[in-house]
């Protein structure tokens, strides 16, 4: 048998697909709500791919309050690499949303933005530490745990 190809399908995830097939018995105001979440993960996907590719061409946003100029400016200005992957263990790993290591401090920005599902919209997240104990890219170097809160992004710095 030859199947199709569905090109237009790669690296893409359905809404209502096979490995998530729990939709089949939620209601229609459930159904809806599970869309709007998909919505909002694809968006702040694409705001994440936006971020970083003006973090790496160096391109400030203009000043606003909005998160996302915040961030990127604020990643630009600390003279961050974004989007690192981190990793403690094989099963304790993440990426950085954006990360420096200068002067023997390492500072992290861990961003979620949340806005069309009801919840917070547009922290930075003070938990996420894993980066103090083990950053691939400084191999060998271990940080102790979060040392000082600095900036309105909450730069987070662990010292050596």
């Amino acid at each position: 048998m030859i199947f199709n190809k569905h090109l237009n399908f790669e690296g893409s995830h359905a809404f209502l697909g096979a490995s998530k097939y729990h939709w089949v018995n939620y209601d229609d105001e459930k159904v809806a709500l599970s869309y709007l979440r998909f919505l909002a993960v694809r968006k702040g996907t694409e705001l994440h791919d936006f971020a970083e590719r003006c973090i790496n061409l160096r391109q400030r946003l203009p000043r606003s309050k909005k998160t996302l100029n915040s961030y990127v400016n604020d990643a630009i200005g600390f003279r961050m690499i974004p989007e690192q992957g981190l990793e403690f263990t094989n099963n304790c790993y993440g990426t950085a949303d954006s990360i420096s290591f200068n002067n023997k401090i390492l500072s992290l920005f861990n961003t979620e933005s949340r806005g069309d599902t009801g919840n917070k919209s547009g922290i930075y997240d003070d938990n996420f530490l894993p980066g103090c104990l083990s950053w691939d890219g400084v191999a060998g170097h271990h940080f102790t745990s979060s040392s000082s809160s600095i900036s309105s992004a909450k730069r987070r710095a662990c010292s050596t």
